[in-house]
């Protein structure tokens, strides 16, 4: 293991990093990254390995080599290590999880666990290897399973995308898959991404539903409550004084509760307004 400063115009990006998409590399681009780099310069170490013709490979630190050449920076901090193709992907995914910045997508991250697993053996070694939670390491295979082969959420579909499936975690689509049994789960993962229909109304759904039928029943049961909740007005009022002692008349003459009281006042003052 060595440590160098280095050119970053002599870096390349080593084919096992976990990150292949979305990488931030748009010379036009301003964000934080880019901008922190132009002030400080990198001030976090970039992994790199060197392949057979001596060229140095980065396999982890993807994104602030690339922005290092963007605002081309003389030098940039780099450790050397001797790894093989496993453990340089290891390392990758690791700093991905442990530094995050940016979010890996689901595509790059599950094709990169894909490969761990084949190459290791199994779900459980390729936890142990990364330090992750065999529940993370089986949410991040999700998308590889026969029941989301050919559709827009596995991560060899090479069709259109009609919507976006990184709107959709590994987990929401895991719990998608399981009540509908892998019938129609391409389906309802697109209703579900086109409607905006949130996380915990699809969970609360699923386990109210046994089948893919039922899911789409009580689907449209939690959409219609969100619906009615997003057309809800809830807002504190705090009145005092003279007001207090009116609301609380108001009450005490009609029967009902001080809240009741202030909803009553003010539905007669919006249909006296015309507002109804």
């Amino acid at each position: 293991m060595d440590f160098a400063l280095v050119d970053p115009n002599e870096l390349t990006i080593d084919e096992q990093n976990e990150r292949r998409s979305d990488i931030g590399a748009d010379p036009d681009s301003n964000d934080s990254l880019r901008e922190s780099i132009r002030e400080l310069g990198v001030t976090e170490v970039i992994k790199a390995r060197q392949d057979g013709n001596g060229e140095l490979k980065v396999y982890a630190g993807q994104r602030r080599t690339l922005a290092a050449q963007a605002e081309q920076i003389d030098k940039v901090p780099v450790l050397i290590k001797d790894l093989d193709d496993e453990d340089a992907l290891i390392e990758s995914i690791v700093e991905n999880t442990t530094q995050l910045k940016k979010e890996v997508s689901r595509e790059d991250r599950a094709k990169a666990i894909q490969w761990l697993v084949e190459q290791q053996g199994g779900k459980k070694e390729v936890a142990d290897a990364t330090g992750l939670s065999p529940g993370t390491v089986r949410n991040w295979l999700e998308p590889y399973r026969d029941e989301w082969k050919n559709t827009i959420f596995h991560p060899e579909y090479e069709g259109e995308r009609e919507v976006d499936p990184e709107q959709l975690s590994d987990e929401l689509l895991r719990t998608i898959r399981k009540v509908t049994e892998g019938e129609r789960a391409e389906e309802f993962a697109i209703r579900i991404i086109e409607e905006k229909i949130p996380t915990k109304a699809v969970k609360q759904a699923a386990s109210r539903a046994s089948n893919a039928d039922e899911f789409d029943e009580k689907l449209d049961e939690m959409q219609e409550k969100v619906t009615k909740s997003r057309d809800h007005v809830q807002e504190r009022v705090y009145l005092v004084g003279d007001d207090a002692e009116a609301v609380k008349k108001y009450a005490k003459t009609r029967g009902v509760t001080e809240r009741e009281a202030i909803e009553h006042l003010t539905k007669e003052k919006l249909e006296e307004e015309g507002y109804y």
